[in-house]
C-alpha cells in the first residue's frame, strides 16, 4: 500500500517533469519570436520617424506658399485699389484723396476686426446650466 502511493507520486512527478520539459523546449521559440518583435518595432519606429519629418517639411512649404500667396494677393489688391482710386479721384484735391484712403483703410481694418470675431464665435459651443429652483434636490445629486 505505501508502495503504491510512493509509485502514484513518482509517475505524478514523472508527468510533472515532462510537462516542464515541454515548456522549456518553448522558450527559445518565444525568445526568437520576441526579438523579431523588437526588430519590427524599431523599424516601425524609424519610419514613423521619417514620415514625422516628411510631414513637418511639408507642413513648412505649405506655410510659407500660403504667406507667399497672401503677401502677393495683398500687394496686388493695394495696388488695384490705388489704381480705382486715383482714376476716381483725379478731379478733388489731395486731402480729399488722403482722407478717403485712409477711410478705407480703416472700413478694412474694421472689416478684419470683425472677420476675427465671427471665427472666434465658431470656436466655441453654447451650453445650456441647469438652474437650481428649490425644487427635487436629490436630481443636482445624480
Amino acid at each position: 500500500m505505501v508502495q503504491t502511493r510512493i509509485e502514484k507520486r513518482l509517475e505524478f512527478i514523472d508527468q510533472e517533469i515532462a510537462g516542464m520539459k515541454k515548456e522549456l523546449s518553448k522558450v527559445p521559440v518565444i525568445e526568437i519570436s520576441l526579438n523579431e518583435i523588437a526588430k519590427s518595432i524599431d523599424l516601425m519606429r524609424l519610419r514613423s520617424e521619417k514620415q514625422q519629418q516628411l510631414l513637418f517639411t511639408i507642413m513648412e512649404t505649405s506655410s510659407r506658399e500660403r504667406l507667399a500667396m497672401s503677401g502677393q494677393v495683398t500687394e496686388s489688391v493695394a495696388k488695384e485699389t490705388e489704381k480705382a482710386k486715383g482714376k476716381e479721384n483725379k478731379a478733388a484735391s489731395s486731402k480729399m484723396t488722403e482722407s478717403d484712403r485712409n477711410f478705407g483703410f480703416d472700413r478694412n481694418e474694421r472689416k478684419m476686426d470683425s472677420d476675427d470675431g465671427f471665427h472666434d464665435r465658431n470656436k466655441f459651443k453654447k451650453i445650456e446650466m441647469p438652474m437650481f429652483t428649490g425644487e427635487d434636490p436629490d436630481s443636482w445629486l445624480f
